[in-house]
Parts: structure tokens; C-alpha cells; sequence
């Protein structure tokens, strides 16, 4: 299932429990951004910084803006790095456009 980015309104991306395994504790100090990128793997917004969010466990939060041109349907990815230390986290998530619906 695609994740959804709702045209016109500013959007959350969100990391949760970013966790170092070997040392079985949240890592709350990493360097996070995010890119969202269309279907062609051009840049439209990005490297955007993600903070970390105060009294979590490990929980990284950035904005995709609401100005942004996104066209309806369309289908687009959001990579998301986060460093620590040596350690580097890669994700990336494809997402489709869409207006929100009043349901």
C-alpha cells in the first residue's frame, strides 16, 4: 500500500524509534533529513532536516510543504537518511498524491 501525501496541506514525515540494535537503546542524537522526489527521481524538496522530537524514543520529524506542485495520482518517494555516528539508516517509502477527502 502507497502512502498518501495530501496536496495543499503541509505533511509530517516521520522516523520512529530509530534504535541502535547492537546496543539495544533509541538513538536520539542522529543527523536526519529527508528528499521527496518525483517519479523521474528529481529533487522537489530537499535535503530537509528532521528533528528530533523532545521525550521520545528515537522519534524524527520533517515537513513536506504545502506549497509544493505535487499533480494528483502521482506517485512519488521519500528517502530518508539518518547518520549516527559511522551508522547510516536508508529508507525509502512511495507515496501518492492526493486531495483529502471530507470522509
Amino acid at each position: 500500500m502507497l502512502a498518501v501525501i495530501a496536496i495543499g496541506s503541509d505533511n509530517i514525515v516521520r522516523l520512529d524509534r530509530l534504535k541502535d540494535a547492537s546496543a539495544e537503546v533509541y538513538v536520539n542524537s542522529a543527523v536526519v533529513s529527508f528528499r521527496l522526489k518525483d517519479a523521474a527521481g528529481g529533487t522537489l524538496q530537499g535535503p530537509t532536516p528532521m528533528s528530533f522530537i523532545a521525550g521520545s524514543d528515537g522519534r524524527y520529524e520533517g515537513l513536506i510543504q504545502d506549497t509544493l506542485a505535487l499533480v494528483e495520482n502521482a506517485v512519488y518517494s521519500i528517502e530518508v537518511t539518518a547518520v549516527h555516528g559511522s551508522t547510516v539508516l536508508f529508507r525509502r517509502v512511495s507515496a501518492v498524491a492526493r486531495y483529502r477527502s471530507t470522509q
